[in-house]
């Protein structure tokens, strides 16, 4: 060992003349490291040599811990420093990701870092439900589902039920009406406990005496047949009558009476008949009780000097609104107890029908129609003269024949999706409508459908039409361009009439189809110019046809 050592300075001796340097002192080090002490110790010797009044340093490695990797981050290898001066001398390396883990073949997420690899699992024996839970009148339920127990892809999803309706309970009386002032009463769910509905109690009126009344076939309700020896201007038709309630008041019960000026209708009214209370002419105001659920035909007619018409606002049977209910002169405040609507009615939520003459006439600017109405029928609004906007819930599925006939205002209108048919002269005379889309499941039209609407520029008659019909565009002044299914296979006497600035038609079929559905007298048009544009060329007026 002392003649190693004795070489190894020697050896320093002469490297140290030629050059002292760092890079041979660590040199140095680590020779004597390999053949220093001789035993198993690890330990470095460091080893300070003095040349030219100046120490030279020799490194003392420490190690730099390797890092292990994962699937989404590299580790490193491991690496060495000098622990005094704080030089790496092996340099740390980036190890590789490893590998994503999965729980089997066909698991579709890392279970590390959720990643998700493309695999086709095909589910079998391998799924479980999801289950159902059932909707209540609070809470949205959810459908079953399925999911995949390898791959965790969800199957079947779940999807959102509809909420249940609340369980409504009858009519509870918070404050009681007297002669004196209003009640207060409402309606509220038997489960969940929301109120539903609130209306105020009209103050009690003293009930006319001397009406004449007589027993129901079910013997066990009256109606109200006539005014009897009662003088009252006032009339108030009492709930109940000898024990028994009253349910209805007859046809013709009031008819011609020129002394009523105001009706109450009781709660216990279900029905009113036609012309109950017609030819009325000094009659002024009428209340609707909360269970009246038919109208009778021409009910109001002839009342001349009726102004307000009150419907209590928790009426929900009101299932239709029939006949002509109100006078065809005189000003009209129509509107619902409480809500003081003065030129706008809103129909009652339950109402499924506007009836034959239902509005006719009246003085409406705004009508609000309910959600669940289906049918408008003939005449509905005819006449509105001030009606200028109606928005028809999606529910509508039918018209009738002359429905908003001379609504000389109306500007706006919608036709919802799923209306089959429009009746005769349904915008007849409409002058200020501008715009009129007909849905694609009008499968016709009759006769003046339009006649008459002379701002309406443009006309897209829906695929499945098979005939225009007479005089059904007749005098739209404004019609500037026509677009025609194939499916047309006749176009009647006069259907674009006095359309004077009609210039352009398409037609959706060829022009043999279009010489075949416009001979004879059907294309009756004056205008000074227009071009028929067809599939397969362009036909002007003089017959010259210019094929594409």
């Amino acid at each position: 060992m002392k003649t190693k050592l004795l070489a190894l300075l020697l050896l320093v001796a002469i490297l140290t003349t030629m050059l002292a340097s760092c890079e041979v002192l660590e040199f140095v080090n680590h020779m004597l490291n390999i053949f220093g002490p001789g035993d198993d110790s690890d330990t470095n010797i460091d080893l300070d040599i003095n040349i030219g009044g100046t120490t030279a340093h020799v490194h003392t490695e420490g190690v730099l811990p390797a890092t292990e990797s994962t699937c989404t981050t590299h580790g490193l290898t491991e690496g060495r420093y000098c622990t005094s001066c704080e030089k790496v001398l092996v340099p740390q390396e980036e190890a590789p990701l490893k590998a994503h883990t999965y729980d089997n073949s066909v698991d579709k997420y890392c279970n590390v870092c959720g990643y998700e690899r493309d695999i086709d699992c095909s589910h079998q024996g391998t799924t479980e439900f999801l289950p159902a839970t059932e909707s209540t009148c609070t809470e949205a339920g959810l459908t079953q589902g399925v999911k995949c127990t390898l791959c965790g892809e969800t199957v079947v999803a779940q999807e959102t039920l509809p909420l249940k309706d609340h369980v409504s309970s009858d009519w509870i009386i918070d404050e009681d009406a007297t002669t004196e002032k209003e009640g207060l009463k409402h309606i509220e769910c038997l489960i969940c406990g929301t109120t539903t509905l609130q209306s105020i109690i009209p103050m009690r009126l003293p009930e006319s005496m001397g009406l004449e009344y007589t027993l129901n076939s079910d013997k066990n309700s009256y109606s109200v047949t006539g005014i009897g020896t009662c003088t009252d201007t006032r009339i108030v038709i009492p709930e109940t009558y000898d024990g028994k309630p009253v349910t209805v008041l007859a046809k013709e019960a009031f008819y011609g009476n020129s002394s009523i000026k105001s009706v109450y209708i009781s709660d216990s009214i279900t029905t009113i008949e036609n012309i109950a209370i017609s030819k009325c002419s000094s009659l002024e105001y009428i209340w609707i009780g909360a269970s009246v659920n038919t109208l009778g035909e021409n009910l109001f007619g002839m009342c001349d000097a009726l102004t307000t018409f009150e419907v209590d606002k928790s009426n929900e049977k009101y299932q239709s609104i029939d006949g002509n209910l109100y006078s065809k002169s005189g000003d009209r405040l129509i509107h619902y107890a409480n809500g003081k609507l003065e030129d706008t009615f809103v129909v009652p939520s339950n109402v499924k029908i506007i009836g034959y003459f239902a509005f006719s006439g009246s003085n409406l600017v705004n009508i609000v129609l309910p959600e669940g109405l289906t049918t408008l029928d003939n005449y509905a609004f005819s006449s509105c003269d001030l009606l200028e906007t109606v928005n028809i819930p999606d529910s509508v599925t039918s018209f009738g024949q002359y429905t908003f006939m001379n609504c000389k205002s109306l500007k706006s209108i919608n036709i919802p999706e799923g209306v089959i048919w429009l009746g005769n002269s349904i915008f007849y005379c409409c002058f200020s409508l501008q715009e009129i889309k007909i849905p694609s499941t009008v499968k016709g039209f009759g006769e003046g459908a339009f006649w008459g609407c002379s701002l309406i520029q443009t006309i897209v008659i829906p695929d499945g039409v098979s005939v225009i019909p007479y005089n059904a565009f007749l005098n739209c002044h404004s019609l500037l361009s026509v677009t025609i299914p194939s499916s047309v296979t006749k176009i009647d006497h006069k259907a674009f009439d006095d359309c004077d600035n009609l210039t352009s038609i398409s037609f959706l079929g060829t022009v043999e189809q279009w010489s075949a559905i416009s001979k004879g007298n059907y294309w009756d048009i004056e205008t000074p110019d227009y071009t028929v544009y067809c599939t397969d060329g362009q036909i002007a007026k003089d017959g010259t046809v210019t094929y594409k």
